[in-house]
Formats: C-alpha cells, sequence, structure tokens
C-alpha cells in the first residue's frame, strides 16, 4: 500500500493474500507449508474500500481457527470513518486507538 492505504496495481493485496495464507497453515504456491502455524494473526496495514479476495483469505484463515486482527485504519484519512479493507472482511477483528483528546 502507498502512504495513502491505496494499491491500485493490487501486488500488496496478492502478497497480503498469500501471507494471510502461509501463516494461518494452508498451501501457498510456490512455498513450504508452514509447520507452525499461527493461532492470531496482526496486520497493522490497510487500505479503503473492500476487496473479495482478501476478505476470502481472512475466512480461509478463520476456518483454519486463526484469527484475523487488522488496523481499522486512520481518522486522518480521506475515508472518515470507514473501517479500511482487510479490517472490514467478515470474520477479521478490526482495532483502532485514540489518541489524548479521543479523537
Amino acid at each position: 500500500f502507498d502512504d495513502a492505504g491505496n494499491d491500485p496495481q493490487r501486488t500488496a493485496t496478492s502478497v497480503v493474500i498469500r501471507a494471510i495464507r502461509w501463516a494461518a497453515g494452508m498451501s501457498v504456491e510456490g512455498m513450504n507449508r508452514n509447520p507452525y502455524k499461527a493461532h492470531i494473526i496482526n496486520l497493522s496495514l490497510g487500505g479503503p474500500g473492500s476487496v473479495q479476495a482478501l476478505n476470502d483469505a481472512v475466512q480461509a484463515a478463520r476456518d483454519e481457527g486463526t484469527l484475523v486482527v487488522a488496523a481499522a485504519g486512520n481518522a486522518t484519512s480521506s475515508q472518515g470513518d470507514a473501517i479500511f479493507t482487510p479490517a472490514n472482511a467478515p470474520g477479521a477483528l478490526a482495532v483502532g486507538s485514540v489518541d489524548a483528546d479521543y479523537r
């Protein structure tokens, strides 16, 4: 993702999908299977909108018993209060924070 959270070529998205699958112990083309399957995956990244392929990867990880935790986004973004992908994927746990002024 670029500094604005965009992934116009979807290159970062494909890497994140592969990383989710590998961390959850699933097969990933061209890689050995992870022998130490993660119970929790933390993704401190995201971008605006919704990406079905990311939603599918999060669901597949959940089906394997792995919890996917992802950053909800930034209040300073042009997206306002929208929850970023992959935090907005069904089955993901979206997390956020506030500053000292609760903003």
